[in-house]
């Protein structure tokens, strides 16, 4: 089974474009590619085997981990808020929070241990989704590729702000003060990202369409809106509370 949603196409990239200068080339396909996971997922999945260099690879997994960490150091300092942080995270949160050394060393060292977390586990059980789904001749490369690209549409956008406000701001509290607006399109962005793997997932293999809107697209959204709401109301009770004591 094939998607066939304008999102979900079936038709290959690539066709028709003029030769261009090496270097130009090569910079111009690379934001194209990237563009096109998170507009026209099918397309940048249309040919998956393109996307197995260790390389590109490895930098894709390294800001997948380093992603997940600052959603980790988020939820250390949302329960702080709530008089629930764990042990250490008083003692450890000034040097992290303050320093943007010391944060992106811990990042990208947490993050680069996150690698083969995310290459086996989350290829694993992406794979056991994917078979669920009606998926045969599963090989153990895809599978991993689908998961690591398709949470490269949450995880990018994440390292991108942060670089950004590296440069803006002191230290990372002054830059969470601001973040404004950002939080909102990460969570569309988390949404977003299960679509982009539904559509990897249609585009790479045949698949039963109920199944694959089960595993891929409904059970994902659920458990990220429950999660979602879950904190919404932590925070809410939180701050009715505090009102309560003043």
């Amino acid at each position: 089974m094939q998607d066939q949603s304008p999102v979900c196409d079936k038709k290959p990239i690539g066709q028709g474009s003029s030769p261009l200068p090496t270097i130009q080339k090569a910079e111009r396909s690379l934001f194209l590619r990237v563009a096109t996971l998170f507009v026209r997922p099918s397309h940048f999945f249309s040919s998956i085997d393109d996307l197995a260099r260790p390389l590109l690879l490895l930098v894709t997994t390294l800001c997948v981990g380093v992603a997940s960490m600052v959603d980790r150091i988020e939820q250390h300092i949302l329960r702080a808020e709530m008089g629930q942080g764990v042990s250490g995270w008083s003692e450890l949160s000034p040097w992290l929070l303050h320093s943007w050394s010391t944060l992106w060393i811990a990042l990208l060292l947490f993050g680069a241990l996150n690698v083969p977390l995310f290459w086996y586990l989350g290829g694993w059980w992406y794979r056991l989704r994917l078979k669920w789904s009606g998926a045969t001749a599963l090989d153990s490369l895809r599978p991993r590729l689908l998961f690591i690209y398709s949470s490269l549409v949450y995880a990018l956008p994440v390292v991108l702000v942060l670089i950004g406000e590296t440069l803006l701001f002191p230290n990372y509290r002054l830059a969470r003060d601001a973040e404004g607006s950002w939080t909102l399109i990460f969570v569309l962005l988390s949404f977003w990202s299960v679509v982009v793997s539904y559509c990897g997932a249609t585009r790479t293999f045949a698949l039963v369409r109920r199944k694959a809107l089960l595993w891929f697209l409904l059970l994902p959204w659920t458990l990220y809106a429950v999660e979602l709401g879950l904190w919404i109301w932590l925070f809410d009770a939180f701050n009715a509370a505090m009102t309560e004591t003043v």
